[in-house]
């Protein structure tokens, strides 16, 4: 057994099967696994794996829950939350999913990583119970996440990219967009001018597997808690992890399929090719057309298989105006194709997709759907092109 690992958890063991009725002998196979597994896995993910043993003996010892999960597992349909029916639960499930975003930025800021948040987030829909055993903050940098319960229903967001170029957690960011090429053709360019020096990379090799680390940790929240649904979301980079995930992993009869709901995805069609590009009823991106739109026209097929949600109708950036706007009719990608892509052209193209891609302006996107009930176009081919 690992006598480091029940050193240093005895007391949190011995309280968690205090309150909840957990046999502590079944933990040294647990424990021995965790040995058993050390030289492939670092410090955090062996701290993940022995706080699943608890909750996972938790969760399974709450039965009280279990018709109310059911229902509220229902109210996360995809398909019916794109037809807003029943009427009213598209905004309620973006609320939901926009606060726990916004938290999850807020407490993997690498400006102030002291913010404190609170355990519980009201929502539209409900209360929805941060479990920060769960919390994934690597160091220097990597894969952050966060994880949200209620009921039978758990939300994972993973976190977007900081754009800092002189904070070591931005600078992997950026590194690993870099390495993903998510700006196509022009990628190099485009941190170029971001003042990013691209050879602070090469100390950072070890730390770029992010689809590698996100994949693990989203198999481990599914083998703690396998009767919950599990939701994945982000913004950004966070956003194209949730989609990569749930696209890789296989449904399984024994585990409620993953499903991804993100905002303004990265581009990730073009790292795996070999994946089936049909739509995907469980795939869902929403996005600013001109955020989205400008991402594809560099990455043909951005986010395939996914369905895209534009918000057509909303007020756009001050730097977007006088741009083409894409989606606006049939022939816009073919306007683009007539500029050279750098230069002149280039660069107010930039200036309006990074305004147009704040986590901010998808808030204000959000709530003002709200108040308009004017809701996003939802299209296929709108990820196609």
């Amino acid at each position: 057994m690992n006598w480091r690992c029940f050193t240093s958890f005895f007391l949190k063991i011995w309280s968690f099967s205090s309150a909840f009725g957990i046999n502590i002998s079944t933990l040294d196979s647990e424990c021995d696994h965790i040995d058993h597994e050390s030289e492939t896995v670092d410090a955090n993910v062996q701290l993940l794996q022995l706080s699943n043993v608890l909750f996972r003996d938790a969760a399974s010892s709450v039965s009280a829950v279990e018709s109310d999960g059911v229902e509220d597992q229902k109210r996360w349909n995809f398909t019916e939350i794109l037809k807003d029916e029943p009427k009213g639960s598209f905004l309620s499930h973006l609320d939901v999913l926009v606060q726990l975003v916004g938290l999850t930025y807020n407490t993997t800021s690498p400006i102030s990583p002291s913010v404190q948040a609170p355990s519980n987030v009201t929502t539209r829909d409900g209360i929805w119970k941060r479990l920060s055993n769960f919390d994934r903050d690597p160091y220097p940098g990597g894969v952050f996440a966060r994880v949200f319960r209620k009921d039978q229903v758990l939300i994972l967001v993973f976190k977007g990219i900081c754009t800092d170029i002189f904070v070591e957690q931005c600078q992997i960011d950026l590194c690993y967009l870099k390495e993903i090429r998510h700006y196509g053709p022009v990628s190099d360019k485009v941190l170029d001018l971001m003042g990013f020096d691209s050879q602070v990379c090469n100390k950072y090799k070890g730390f770029l597997n992010f689809t590698e680390q996100a994949l693990l940790f989203v198999k481990q929240i599914r083998h703690a808690f396998p009767r919950c649904q599990l939701i994945l979301t982000g913004h950004s980079l966070g956003g194209m992890l949730a989609m990569t995930v749930a696209q890789m992993l296989p449904s399984s009869s024994r585990v409620k399929d993953v499903k991804a709901l993100a905002f303004a995805p990265a581009p990730w069609n073009h790292l795996q090719p070999n994946l089936e590009v049909k739509s995907h009823p469980h795939l869902v991106a929403l996005c600013d057309p001109y955020d989205c739109g400008i991402n594809a026209f560099f990455a043909p097929g951005a986010r395939l298989p996914a369905t895209t949600c534009l918000f057509l109708e909303q007020e756009e950036p001050k730097a977007c105006q006088g741009l083409v706007e894409p989606y606006k009719n049939h022939t816009w990608r073919e306007q683009l194709e007539k500029h050279q892509p750098d230069g002149d052209f280039l660069i107010p193209l930039l200036v309006c997709k990074g305004s147009a891609h704040r986590w901010s302006h998808y808030e204000t996107m959000v709530e003002v759907a709200a108040h308009s009930r004017k809701f996003p176009q939802c299209r296929h081919d709108f990820s196609v092109l």
